[in-house]
């Protein structure tokens, strides 16, 4: 990149790479790379790493990736996402119980919960952390921020209302399936767009759309 373009690299072109290995498995050479840049790795580069470690349930390599991360002081953000209604955001992050109607999203979420799984839904518990009990996983699963804001927004909009949902962290497996089977059983359209929200929809089903964005623009919308 420096020697054919004269580009200089950034932290995040050395993050997309962590983030590229880990997603193909290798992590031990993403482990490597990240230990032999020329910056200082941030969290979120970090975080890259121990998600890929959980997705491919490497406990050892997840060991020391935590360790060095104590030890550095360096604490992986949170993953939240935002939902707008009555022109009011609300944010959510996962096993959140602050939202002074949590009762009622809770209540919906497992309504939702009942539909899904009779659709299919079984839950991918590998996108849970691994040092809890199996209980606690599939607990932690089913309130991923995602779920939270999806429960929340078919609890406070009506069809055709574009039910927006924008999160700074891409969306996990299962949430990706849940999300696809919740779109089935609800007779509800379901777009994922990483770069921007659209805003027109030519159906009259009730979207749901869930953007990934930069963390600067989600830090604008709060």
């Amino acid at each position: 990149m420096k020697r054919d373009y004269d580009i200089e690299p950034q932290l995040e072109h050395y993050g997309c790479v962590v983030d590229l290995l880990g997603r193909a498995g290798k992590l031990a050479e993403a482990e490597k790379f990240v230990l032999e840049m020329p910056v200082k790795p941030n969290a979120p580069i970090w975080g890259a790493l121990l998600g890929a470690c959980r997705i491919h349930r490497n406990a050892e390599i997840a060991e020391r990736v935590g360790n060095m991360m104590k030890e550095k002081g360096v604490k992986k953000p949170p993953g939240y996402s935002l939902i707008e209604v009555d022109g009011k955001v609300h944010n959510f992050t996962m096993g959140d119980k602050s939202h002074p109607e949590i009762d009622m999203i809770d209540r919906t979420w497992e309504e939702i919960l009942k539909k899904i799984r009779l659709a299919g839904y079984t839950g991918n518990k590998s996108d849970a952390l691994f040092d809890i009990d199996e209980e606690e996983k599939e607990s932690a699963l089913h309130r991923h921020s995602e779920k939270l804001a999806i429960a929340f927004g078919i609890m406070r909009t009506k069809s055709p209302t574009p039910i927006r949902i924008v999160k700074k962290l891409r969306v996990c497996e299962d949430c990706h399936t849940a999300t696809k089977l919740i779109s089935k059983v609800l007779s509800l359209l379901w777009i994922i767009d990483r770069n921007m929200i659209r805003p027109k929809f030519e159906t009259v089903l009730q979207p749901i759309v869930i953007a990934v964005v930069p963390v600067a623009v989600v830090q604008a919308l709060e």
